[in-house]
């Protein structure tokens, strides 16, 4: 006989339930710091959309890690944005001190709709533990190939993981963040 009826509850369900929950704790957490740059990198026209649930969708399938209840997120696989825009090329960051760089390449030619010259990028240090995040103040543009910025007192001697974004002059296109590692 084919059982397609069953009352009998499973030890399974109240776990997922509690994975569930333990997997938006754990994002709503660490996405809580990068707000601001979460209402520009995931930012949509969509009716019923919203940044904030775009981000964490992503999240949830794609960052948290691990079984219930020894669940994380996998900071490496966190975006702060996501889009069109081109990234960098080849960006490799160096922390010396309280002083962090990135360098990239420029690419032979700007596509046009992909990348501009005057694509301002964004740097995001980010100390998970503590739930500290700083993005540089000046204003640094793809052609500059080159930012160097000194680390905030609240984030000097603490390990940072470095996330890396650009938008377009009017802040509609974005890039894809890329992840630059911890520091």
């Amino acid at each position: 006989m084919l059982m397609i009826s069953n009352k009998e509850k499973t030890q399974e369900q109240p776990n997922r339930a509690k994975s569930t929950q333990l997997g938006f704790k754990l994002v709503r957490y660490f996405l809580n710091p990068l707000n601001l740059l979460i209402q520009i990198g995931f930012a949509t026209r969509k009716k019923g959309k919203t940044a904030l649930g775009r981000a964490m969708s992503h999240h949830l399938r794609n960052a948290v890690t691990g079984e219930y209840p020894d669940m994380k997120i996998d900071p490496a696989k966190a975006k702060i944005s996501e889009g069109t825009l081109a990234p960098l090329l080849n960006a490799q960051a160096e922390r010396v001190g309280d002083f962090m760089t990135v360098k990239w390449v420029l690419p032979d030619q700007f596509i046009a709709d992909y990348s501009n010259w005057d694509d301002e990028v964004i740097l995001c240090v980010y100390d998970i533990e503590a739930g500290n995040a700083a993005v540089n103040e000046q204003q640094v543009i793809r052609k500059d190939a080159y930012m160097k910025l000194q680390l905030p007192s609240v984030l000097r001697d603490r390990p940072v993981h470095l996330y890396l974004m650009l938008h377009d002059r009017d802040k509609r296109m974005v890039s894809h963040s890329l992840y630059l590692g911890s520091f």
